[in-house]
């Protein structure tokens, strides 16, 4: 099984009842896609959607050729703005996990963030809050790098969880 999800490319050939996106078209499709339409989609639930679980992209992301499924390419594929590369265009899941994560917590400004991990999710939530005006934004991370990441995407402070207790930090 070829691993992999996080994708952005260019349509080599469509099926034959595709009209929205022709060869050439770059993308950035979903790994799964709900149908939005059944009641775990109506109830705010589209990963328990029955569509959403038996969609997924063939092989995986890091294969050299994909197949996004119908519904897939139908319901949760977007074109890739010009101005946008390729490789930036595959930060639009990771983001778009981060954006919902900050409305389902109601996150605001005036709110403090603590990233815990400072991988790729964790440095997107702190340029997502740098960019909404957070006056103080933490992050928290093993690895040197990825705290001076951080710094430079943002945060205020940062915490090296190999030398202080996450609890000793203050509160968030």
């Amino acid at each position: 099984s070829i691993l992999g999800h996080e994708i952005a490319g260019e349509i080599v050939a469509v099926g034959e009842d595709v009209r929205d996106f022709a060869p050439g078209d770059r993308v950035v499709p979903h790994h799964h896609a709900p149908c939005g339409e059944c009641a775990e989609c109506r109830n705010g639930r589209p990963v328990h959607c029955r569509e959403w679980r038996s969609s997924a992209l063939d092989p995986g992301g890091m294969a050299e050729l994909v197949r996004i499924p119908a519904g897939n390419l139908s319901r949760d594929t977007r074109r890739i703005p010009s101005a946008l590369s390729d490789e930036e265009a595959t930060f639009v899941e990771p983001l778009a996990t981060v954006v919902k994560a900050f409305r389902r917590g109601r996150y605001a400004p005036s709110r403090s963030l603590l990233a815990v991990g400072l991988g790729t999710t964790g440095q997107l939530a702190i340029r997502l809050a740098k960019s909404a005006g957070a006056a103080r934004i933490a992050g928290a991370d093993l690895v040197a790098s990825r705290r001076e990441t951080a710094r430079r995407s943002g945060a205020t402070e940062v915490i090296d969880v190999s030398r202080s207790a996450l609890s000793g930090a203050g509160r968030f």
